[in-house]
């Protein structure tokens, strides 16, 4: 968050600092269609990595992980991770 960094303070205080100042926050907009999730599931499937398949839809790598759980899909520990 921006102004957190700007300030020098926590994302949430400065989450607060805005909400106690009535100022509204964004709403939150979904990233990927429930087909791009299919086609991120597929492409997961093949093997390729959370980052990878990120950078194929330009989004985070917790973006990715957050869709593909959501959508029933069990997501593969870290390489080296148990």
């Amino acid at each position: 968050m921006q102004i957190a960094k700007e300030f020098g303070i926590n994302r949430e205080t400065a989450l607060e600092h805005l909400k106690r100042a009535g100022i509204a926050r964004r709403p939150h907009v979904r990233k990927l269609t429930d087909e791009l999730v299919q086609e991120a599931r597929q492409l997961y499937a093949t093997g390729l990595s959370l980052k990878n398949v990120a950078a194929h839809f330009n989004v985070n790598e917790t973006t990715i992980r957050n869709e593909l759980t959501r959508a029933g899909i069990r997501v593969r520990p870290r390489r080296g991770w148990s």
